[in-house]
């Protein structure tokens, strides 16, 4: 069976029954390739526990969380995981900022996860101005409408909020990769799906947050083993 093209079919028979916007379609299709592990479940397996680059990320956010901290008084925050999979971020950022409040929202959230929500980066469900920092690690390469995922980060964040996100870089060992992995069946989407995963350069991401209104204070690269 070509998953695929059948999700693609599923999602073209809702937009004709329900009228779904294009952004609603390729959610949809995501999510179906997520549940039906279409990549044989391998991103599902390595989402349930820290590897050394998640790690060096993670140490990455623990510091601009911690700035975020000093200039606002040292309090507790509020934070949001967005596209926190299996919640594996969550549980790490509860265990560092013990006085924070976290939560992680995914389209195929866990069941039984006290602070995960089910939902998704285009309708973020939580209140306007609710978090002091929205992190999104490997999350935005899933997602078509950039400029509607950013508006509603914006609208979730309290005013002098911080968006911290981490993604893959395209000009890298992994990158040039990709294309060889999706037409090996290696990948989450097979090369003749409808929809593929978009990585972006660093200078990319640069000018996509300041055309969404974003300043941006500070960017990292890190390198994974075999990039």
């Amino acid at each position: 069976t070509n998953w695929g093209v059948k999700f693609f079919a599923d999602a073209l028979i809702s937009f004709s029954k329900y009228k779904l916007p294009v952004w609603k379609q390729q959610e949809l299709f995501v999510s179906q390739c997520m549940r039906a592990r279409a990549d044989s479940g391998s991103w599902a397996e390595h989402s349930r526990n820290l590897d050394s680059l998640d790690l060096l990320v993670l140490g990455k956010l623990k510091e601009e969380i911690s700035s975020y901290r000093r200039d606002h008084g040292d309090r507790g925050i509020s934070i949001l995981d967005l596209g926190c999979g299996e919640g594996r971020c969550v549980d790490w950022l509860k265990s560092a900022f013990a006085d924070a409040s976290v939560y992680g929202i995914d389209p195929v959230a866990p069941s039984g996860h006290p602070t995960i929500r089910r939902g998704s980066a285009y309708e973020i469900d939580f209140p306007d101005r609710t978090f002091d920092i929205v992190f999104c690690y490997i999350v935005l390469q899933h997602v078509s409408d950039l400029g509607r995922v950013f508006a509603e980060i914006r609208r979730v964040l309290k005013p002098g909020g911080k968006f911290v996100l981490a993604d893959r870089n395209r000009i890298s060992l992994r990158g040039l990769l990709k294309p060889w992995h999706e037409l090996k069946g290696r990948w989450i989407y097979s090369w003749d799906a409808p929809f593929l995963e978009r990585w972006y350069s660093p200078g990319e991401w640069r000018r996509l947050f300041r055309r969404e209104g974003f300043d941006v204070q500070s960017q990292s690269s890190f390198i994974s083993p075999g990039d």
